[in-house]
């Protein structure tokens, strides 16, 4: 909205640059957040909005998982020989608000009363067949095929009682723990192939990049190459503070990271 007003360095265009036809897909108003502006300049060469999903499958109002997993279906099917693809799929489903359970399902929370809780529960099962689908015909594929799923933010719950009802269950929470959590969200790597394994993997947002390019066995620019020496000593950076490889955590101050701030702003506005 504020940052990007010309091309810029990234994943996305680092992919095209290494031949790989790249689509963005989000089935919403292509004015929210002027994606339509910003896609082409973070290196999109197709993209599909609300108005590309006519007579979809609704769930909770929105375009559903399954018919966008189903329109990447179809992309890769209709792919020419021996194209390379990277689609960027940004989900709408499980968006908020709670009040009303329309999901088909009836999940509920335990240890704690909230049916906002239990509407995105029932909403995340939905979401869970849905992937279990596309990851069931991509295991079918010969084509080597990597999928990166992961939560951009938590679902936010406006009765405050369910967060009090949660923390009081576990002993020893400090308020930088509180906050710390507050802003946790899974990812899994999933490939149709044989990609080393690891669990309990701690990172932050920005790694994201530099953790699938690596996984994929892909050659990696010389600022993602940057991020992957930093990851090692500092695995999270966000707008809450940074923790190191030990586990430590610290509050943000002027003189954090200068080096990672002079790169940053070189990739956005001079690069």
């Amino acid at each position: 909205m504020q940052l990007l007003r010309q091309p810029v360095p990234s994943l996305v265009s680092d992919l095209k640059q290494a031949g790989y036809t790249t689509y963005s897909m989000h089935p919403e108003l292509a004015t929210n957040w002027n994606r339509y502006k910003i896609y082409p300049y973070l290196g999109f060469d197709h993209s599909l909005w609300l108005e590309d999903f006519s007579n979809a499958d609704m769930v909770h109002g929105r375009v559903s998982d399954r018919t966008t997993y189903d329109r990447l279906e179809e992309i890769y099917e209709n792919r020419q020989e021996n194209e390379k693809l990277f689609l960027f799929d940004l989900t709408m489903q499980n968006h908020g608000g709670y009040n009303e359970n329309d999901s088909g399902h009836d999940i509920r929370a335990v240890n704690v009363s909230s049916s906002e809780a239990d509407t995105y529960l029932s909403l995340m099962k939905e979401s869970d067949e849905a992937l279990k689908e596309l990851i069931t015909y991509f295991s079918g594929q010969d084509e080597k095929v990597l999928i990166c799923l992961y939560g951009d933010h938590q679902p936010k719950f406006y009765d405050d009682d369910f967060y009090n009802g949660i923390y009081q269950q576990t002993e020893g929470l400090t308020q930088t723990d509180i906050l710390w959590n507050q802003y946790k969200t899974p990812f899994i790597i999933w490939a149709n192939y044989d990609i080393p394994e690891e669990d309990n993997l701690n990172i932050s947002m920005n790694y994201l990049g530099v953790l699938l390019l690596k996984t994929a066995g892909l050659e990696q620019s010389a600022y993602f190459h940057y991020l992957e020496e930093l990851m090692k000593e500092y695995p999270v950076i966000n707008a809450n503070g940074y923790m190191d490889r030990d586990g430590n955590f610290y509050e943000w101050e002027t003189t954090s990271f200068p080096e990672y701030r002079i790169l940053q702003y070189y990739m956005l506005k001079d690069a």
